[in-house]
This record gives C-alpha cells, structure tokens and sequence, in this order.
C-alpha cells in the first residue's frame, strides 16, 4: 500500500535530482555510506565477472566479445560489493554482485562500510535509476559520441544521496522488489507474445509462398531443400528469369566532369525489412547517363546486396530523385509479376537460413546479384500472386497493429516503473 507526499511534511534539499524530501529524512554525500576499492586479482583462475542490464553474471569463455590476455590484472569482487560501468553513463549499469570473482579494472567497485546503516537493495534503486533516468549522465565527462562518458570518482563520491531511517529503507527496497518483480512480469508476457507473433508472420508467409491462396489439392516434391513442396502444376524457376536485376553504382567520390551532379542514394544502411529510411541520405556524383540508370522508381524492390542485413529488403517510394550505390541491387517485374512476391520470399528464405547458406555463412556475406538471379521462385499465376500478396499484407497489418500496442504497453511500463522507483526512493510516494 502507498499513499502521495501530500500526507507528509516534506522539506527541500540543493539537489536538482532529488527534489524535496520528507522532513524526517537526512541526506549525505555517497562517501560517507560507501567506499571504493581496487583490489588486483595478482593471480589467474577467479571467475571473470560482467556487469549487464541483467545482473552481473559470470562471463562465458565461449561467449562473443573482448577477451584480456591477463585476468591477474582485473580487480577482485566479493559477493556483496556493488560494480559499476562508470565508463558508459549511457548503456552501462551498476548492480551488488552475487559471486566472487574478477571484473574489469576499468570498472568502478565500491563497498557499504555500514551495512547496519544503510540498506545495500534500498541504494541499489538509486544507483540503477541514475542510470535509466540519465542523472550520472549528466554528470559525465568525456566524448559522449564514441561512448566514453565517463562519471569521475569525485563527482561520484560527492553525489547526494537520501538517508530515511535503516526502517524504512528496507520497506522502500521490499515494496519496490514485490512491484518491479510484477511489472517486469507483465513486460516480459508482452515481449514473449510479440515473438510469437513474429513467429506467427513467418509461418503465414512460407505457408502462403508454399501453397498459393487459391484452392490446391495436390502437391508435388520439388526437390529443392527451401521449397519442397509446391501445388502440382506450379514450377520452381529462379527470380532472375521473371525480374530486372540492377546493381548501384560504385562509390564516387569525386567530381568527374562537369556533367557529373551530387545527387542522395540510398546505400546499406537505409534498407530493411521494414522500410527504407530516408532521414540521412549521403550523396555522391552521378553522370547523365548513371542517373538514368540508377534512379530508383516509385514502386522499385530495394535489396541490400552485402554486410549483416544482406537480402534485407523492401518497396521503395522516394521523395526525391534517389540513386542506389552498389550495396543495393534494384529489383523490377520484366512480366506483370507483383514485386511484393519477391519480398515476401526472401524474407522468408532469409529467416530460414537460405542466405547465410548461399553466402557459405561469411562473416560479411555478400548477396551478389548473380545469388538473388539464381533464388528459387516459385511460379503462380500472376491473379493468384496478387492475392497472396494482398493476403500477406492484411495479415501483417493485423499483426504489426498487435505487436505495436504491446510494444507501447511495455514503454509505457518502463516509464512507470522508473516514475515509481524515483518517487519511493525519494520520499515523494511513502511506503507503509
């Protein structure tokens, strides 16, 4: 049970973050509750500790990321000490650890010297949402740009902390663990149901590519270990028999001559499943002859040719005169055949495997024109193709508009969450 601050005498304190705060409350800088310390392993064999948005957890050798050639130099940690990346006020996070072990000598390790005093889960709340709500990045330093934005140990030390009494501490940090725990519940159904649904958009494009809209009897092996069964009578070609193939044009940085224009273009990173992104365009010269070549029409298939979004695609509809660079192939109709087949394809070939396959799984793979040429298609009568299409477009407006409510519930989760923590932890909201 919580009641509003309208019921307690409150008082006002210097700190911009922590606003008023109830008249019984005191408060203190962080050094006169916790102290940091940097004890060197010296040795090998301490379990390697990281620090993430979910806790710190030991590091798996086997995992992907950085790895130091010496672990004797990282910092020892106990269970209980509290460990914060204090080189990244932006992503970073600070939690109390639950293992001994080591971590990074560039974090920032600091112990409660009165745990009698001052309830360690209570600072805790403060600590992360100092984190989620941006206060220590405002007192960062550095260069925010490259992700070094770092909270120096004085401006850290001599941070201003609430002190109610060690009572009430310890219910502010139990109301708020019995709370989060059931809004982090309620997040984590939501962000489990979206992945189902985007489960559910898959299967309906491969059963829709696969067996047509229209009324099919009877199937037929085709052989091929993407599509393996079509509708008799149905043929598996290859998208380069039915569709124009276009590939940009090569980086030009310079002016060649003075025909040439600086004209935008669409490159790599504006192309994905779910749109193309025209907000940064970069530019580069095109001649007469290139810009008629390389200009994207309304209604033009864009795919990303190479890079970590490689078959990625989707419909363009520029707003102005558009050119593609050479990460990105156009794809056009030489028959009345609907673009949208193709998209809805290789979305589904490359949420199968099919590309990583093709590209020999490449650590850049490189989904040449000659591979999208050569990508199985199967062939329906174009009536039928525009209705599968349409199909798929209603199915996924149905679905994008459940996915988009749940994603809104869970934001607006998070902002209560971190409206909640801040207004018990400062006395705003009182726990009884």
């Amino acid at each position: 049970m919580s009641e509003y601050s309208e019921q307690r005498t409150m008082k006002q304190t210097r700190e911009q973050w922590l606003g008023d705060i109830p008249a019984s409350w005191g408060a203190l800088r962080l050094k006169r509750i916790f102290s940091i310390k940097k004890d060197i392993a010296g040795e090998e064999g301490h379990t390697v500790l990281s620090v993430t948005q979910k806790g710190i957890r030991p590091k798996s050798m086997s995992e992907k990321g950085q790895f130091a050639q010496d672990y004797s130099k990282y910092q020892l940690v106990k269970n209980g000490d509290f460990v914060m990346n204090h080189m990244d006020l932006l992503t970073g996070w600070v939690d109390i650890s639950e293992y001994d072990g080591v971590t990074s000598p560039d974090y920032r390790v600091f112990i409660n010297t009165k745990p009698d005093q001052y309830d360690s889960s209570y600072y805790r709340y403060i600590f992360q949402l100092c984190y989620s709500a941006r206060i220590f990045y405002g007192l960062g330093q550095g260069v925010a740009g490259f992700g070094r934005w770092r909270l120096p140990s004085d401006m850290f030390l001599n941070f201003v902390l609430p002190v109610p009494s060690i009572k009430e501490q310890q219910a502010i940090a139990a109301y708020l663990d019995d709370q989060v725990a059931q809004i982090d519940s309620i997040i984590a159904e939501a962000r489990a149901s979206i992945e189902e649904y985007k489960q559910w958009r898959e299967v309906i494009i491969y059963e829709t590519v696969c067996k047509g809209i229209f009324a099919h009897t009877s199937f037929r092996d085709t052989g091929n270990m993407w599509l393996k069964s079509l509708p008799s009578g149905i043929k598996l070609s290859r998208v380069g028999l039915h569709f124009e193939l276009i590939l940009g044009k090569m980086l030009c940085p310079n002016q060649l001559d003075a025909n040439y224009s600086l004209e935008p273009y669409y490159c790599a990173a504006n192309v994905h499943f779910n749109g193309v992104d025209e907000t940064e365009l970069k530019q580069m010269w095109f001649s007469p002859d290139e810009k008629t070549k390389y200009l994207v029409q309304r209604g033009d298939l864009l795919v990303v040719e190479g890079g970590a979004g490689a078959a990625g695609c989707s419909i363009a509809h520029p707003s102005q005169d558009t050119y593609i660079q050479n990460s990105i192939m156009i794809v056009r109709p030489r028959r009345g055949m609907d673009v949208r087949y193709v998209k809805y394809l290789l979305e589904m070939l490359v949420k199968r495997g099919y590309v990583d396959f093709v590209c020999n799984k490449a650590t850049i793979p490189h989904f040449t024109k000659e591979k999208l040429a050569n990508t199985p298609l199967p062939v329906f009568p174009e009536n039928e193709v525009k209705a599968m299409c349409d199909h798929i477009d209603e199915q996924y407006k149905k679905i994008d508009s459940i996915i988009a409510e749940k994603e809104a519930l869970i934001s607006d989760l998070g902002s209560y969450k971190q409206s909640l923590i801040y207004e018990v932890v400062t006395g705003k909201r009182k726990v009884v």
